[in-house]
């Protein structure tokens, strides 16, 4: 859909697979036209939904509707990529959808000219009636720890894998690439930000809310990640096995690293998580002789916490600073 033919703007192809999700439909193709964005079109797959997705699609004269048997999620969404013509392609869910104005912030950040293939942002996960209940935020990710997920998982519970409606990528990526692995129900995304890792591509992130990423009763998601381990577990093997000696050494090495900086954080977040809960709802309120007690006594754990307390809340809004930075040209288009 393009309703100004003679904008410079790069074409969106978002692409859906859905799978008797028709409740969630109109919502995620709402955000689409929600993003203001003039050239998009929005594909999408029905994996033989017997519910009223069909209806739900007809209402929307712009969407282009593609009903398969049931071949499974991979398989539908590579009939989507195949179908695509845009410059940049979107993957979101049936029962996720977008954050407003986001196109214009990745059409302006996602840059093949200066090695940008891949842009990923961070996604708020909520419920099935859209209310929030935490977010996601991985931040950059390299090869290394990606390779690792599994792992990370289990050691602590990690998940460090970029937000899947969250990433966005040119279409050479998947013309070099190819298609997802339709024999993964569960870790095709994972398969593939790590195929793509391996090609040398590299995921720019952006310090803003992309996405909406839902759990509810029949969301695979839903099952808890433990449910995606065994997968997660055999695609990393299937690229720690290309290594070479050399590269599987110094990825033992990272893991080594990593499970320190695990250690590191589990103790800095118990600590910084004490003091938060005894300073609410307001740190002038409290004697500045109770303060000092409740900071000496979580730097029993943490004997770093002065440095975490200083410049995490810094940090914190130098990002929030820059996301709104980002978004604001957008909203202005």
């Amino acid at each position: 859909m393009n309703s100004n033919p003679s904008t410079q703007l790069p074409k969106f192809s978002v692409v859906t697979c859905c799978y008797n999700q028709g409740a969630f439909l109109g919502e995620c193709i709402e955000s689409v036209l929600a993003q203001n964005y003039p050239n998009f079109e929005h594909i999408m797959v029905d994996d033989g939904s017997t519910d009223n997705t069909r209806e739900v699609c007809e209402k929307y004269p712009h969407v282009k509707y593609i009903y398969q048997k049931n071949a499974g999620q991979s398989a539908a969404l590579n009939r989507g990529f195949r179908e695509a013509t845009g410059d940049i392609i979107a993957w979101v869910n049936s029962d996720d959808y977008y954050e407003p104005f986001s196109f214009h912030t990745i059409a302006r950040e996602l840059r093949p000219e200066k090695d940008r293939w891949i842009v990923a942002g961070a996604a708020k996960v909520v419920n099935a009636q859209g209310r929030l209940q935490w977010v996601l935020k991985n931040g950059h990710v390299s090869f290394f720890r990606l390779l690792f997920h599994h792992r990370l998982y289990r050691y602590n519970g990690w998940t460090v894998m970029p937000c899947q409606p969250s990433v966005f990528f040119h279409r050479s990526v998947y013309e070099r690439l190819g298609e997802l692995d339709i024999k993964l129900r569960f870790a095709m995304d994972y398969e593939y930000w790590l195929r793509a890792l391996s090609a040398g591509y590299r995921f720019h992130y952006i310090p803003q809310f992309f996405s909406l990423y839902r759990y509810h009763a029949t969301s695979n998601s839903n099952q808890g990640f433990d449910t995606f381990v065994g997968e997660w577990t055999e695609v990393s093997n299937r690229y720690y096995n290309k290594l070479t000696p050399l590269r599987r050494f110094l990825a033992e090495a990272w893991w080594q690293a990593a499970r320190i900086e695990s250690l590191f954080v589990m103790l800095d977040k118990m600590a910084y998580s004490h003091c938060l809960r005894r300073f609410q709802p307001n740190l002038r309120a409290h004697p500045k002789g109770a303060v000092l007690r409740v900071v000496l006594r979580a730097m029993l754990i943490a004997p770093w916490l002065p440095f975490t307390l200083y410049f995490r809340p810094r940090a914190e809004r130098k990002l929030f600073e820059r996301a709104a930075q980002l978004a604001q040209p957008a909203r202005n288009h």
